[in-house]
C-alpha cells in the first residue's frame, strides 16, 4: 500500500494518479440539483447497508472501497454517473460502456437520470 504524502489517502499502487484534497459529500454535491443528490442518497444507503467499507469524498465524486475502490458515484448536471468494478461484461441498458481494466476486471459505466414532470 502507498499513502500519498500530501493528502494522506491510501492506494494500492505506488504514486497512484489522483487529485489531492479533502472534501465532504456536501461539497461534492453543492453545485448540483437536489434531484442528483437524492439519487446519490438512495444508492449510498443501500450500499452502506451491505457492510463495513470506506466512503471517501473526492474532487469529482464519492468512492466506495473495501480493499480497493469498487464503486464511484459522480454527479453531473443532468445525471449521476455510476462506475463499478465487475468480472463480467455487460452491454445492455443502463450500461453506457464497459472497459477492460485488467485480465479479470472490467469497469461498468452507467448514467442515472431523473425524469420529473
Amino acid at each position: 500500500m502507498w499513502i500519498c504524502p500530501k493528502c494522506k489517502r491510501e492506494f494500492k499502487n505506488r504514486n497512484q494518479e489522483h487529485s489531492c484534497g479533502h472534501f465532504t459529500i456536501e461539497q461534492v454535491f453543492e453545485k448540483y440539483s437536489s434531484d442528483i443528490f437524492e439519487l446519490f442518497s438512495i444508492i449510498h444507503r443501500k450500499i452502506e447497508s451491505l457492510g463495513e467499507m470506506q466512503i471517501r469524498a473526492v474532487k469529482n465524486g464519492i468512492m466506495f472501497s473495501v480493499k480497493s475502490t469498487f464503486l464511484a458515484l459522480k454527479p453531473h448536471s443532468k445525471y449521476l454517473a455510476i462506475e463499478f468494478a465487475c468480472g463480467t461484461a455487460y452491454d445492455e441498458f443502463p450500461v453506457e460502456k464497459c472497459v477492460q481494466v485488467s485480465k479479470k476486471n472490467l469497469h461498468i459505466f452507467c448514467e442515472l437520470k431523473i425524469n420529473r414532470k
